[in-house]
């Protein structure tokens, strides 16, 4: 092949951007911060705003899980260390900002009498682990009358974090024990796996939800069956070529 051929046949790397960018899933994140917006700017006008966090959720699950089958079907493992280390300088600088800005203006600007809330949620912020504390407060008699801190939407991010860290974990362990088989029962292993842990997760959601509906909203195993349906959705024969 000439070099002018191999230019033609070669798309170029602004075409090769285009065809990664999912636009569907830009305009379901779009529609997913204006429910957000809206339902906490008008929470009377929009009651169901914040399934705009579920949707971010599903989304989550989609895309991570295109990801890693893409590293398993290229590789036949997972570097969990640099996945990590992917997700850590992705996250971490934009968000130990807003958190240390935060922590100034809580000084400067908050009265001493809401400190101790907020530097605490700020430190599970840090951690992320917020939504754990806010399950805590939420049937802490002490905690009752705490005030919504400027830290309080990062429970979303803490359950998103740990999503990250367990997820690719059950990949990585359903791609080892099938490494010598085909890449279809490999695959399949997978869906299994993942079916399972959301299949799980979804009844402790529906359990959790009617017995301690407080906690329920927050709590990490009641929210993973939404990462995880994303998760699957990614590896049905329509968008993975992987089965």
């Amino acid at each position: 092949m000439t070099q002018t051929e191999a230019r033609v046949a070669a798309p170029p790397a602004s075409t090769a951007r285009q065809e990664r960018l999912r636009i569907e899933i830009q305009a379901l994140r779009a529609i997913a911060v204006t429910l957000v917006l809206v339902y906490h700017l008008w929470p009377h006008r929009l009651t169901g705003g914040y399934i705009g966090v579920d949707i971010f959720f599903v989304i989550s699950g989609f895309l991570i899980t295109s990801h890693l089958m893409r590293e398993v079907h290229r590789s036949g493992g997972i570097s969990l260390a640099a996945f990590w280390a992917r997700r850590a300088r992705r996250l971490l600088p934009a968000s130990l900002l807003v958190l240390i800005v935060v922590a100034l203006a809580t000084v400067l600007l908050i009265p001493d009498t809401y400190w101790h809330q907020y530097m605490t949620e700020i430190g599970a912020s840090a951690l992320y682990v917020e939504n754990w504390l806010l399950a805590s407060n939420a049937v802490d008699y002490l905690a009752a009358q705490n005030s919504a801190s400027p830290v309080q939407h990062f429970w979303s991010l803490s359950a998103e974090e740990q999503f990250y860290l367990i997820w690719p974990v059950l990949i990585l362990a359903a791609s080892v024990m099938t490494r010598r088989r085909s890449p279809r029962t490999r695959a399949t292993v997978v869906v299994a796996t993942l079916g399972t842990v959301t299949l799980a997760s979804f009844v402790a959601s529906v359990i959790w939800t009617s017995q301690m509906p407080a906690t329920s909203y927050f709590v990490t195993p009641t929210r993973m069956w939404e990462f995880g349906a994303g998760g699957l959705l990614a590896l049905v024969p329509l968008n993975s070529p992987f089965l």
